[in-house]
């Protein structure tokens, strides 16, 4: 074989895997970014659970607030909890214990 004739299968060669290795880049950049998806829902899904447990734990303290009752019940109710509201009920439950704390 000549080469010529070597060059050129050459170049088909790499032109042929580069192509190949562009299309598996994009694909796995595809499968990547589902993955990324599926982590931020699952990671909010956990999230709402854990704040709608400590909600229902705040709800049944005694002496809360009407403000406090109102922010514990919009949680529960909720389909999604922002972080200000996980750190309002983190709030609420640690000016709980620690009033509780004090009486006994």
């Amino acid at each position: 074989m000549d080469a010529i004739s070597q060059l050129q299968q050459e170049i088909e060669r790499y032109d042929a895997d580069f192509r190949y290795y562009t299309g598996r880049a994009e694909h796995c950049r595809n499968e990547a970014a589902l993955l990324r998806e599926e982590l931020a829902q699952e990671r909010s899904r956990k999230r709402l659970e854990e704040a709608k447990a400590l909600a229902a734990a705040i709800l049944a303290l005694d002496g809360l607030t009407g403000a406090e009752i109102e922010a514990a019940e919009h949680v529960m109710c909720s389909q999604s909890c922002s972080v200000p509201e996980i750190g309002r009920l983190r709030a609420i439950a640690i000016n709980h214990s620690t009033a509780t704390a004090n009486v006994l």
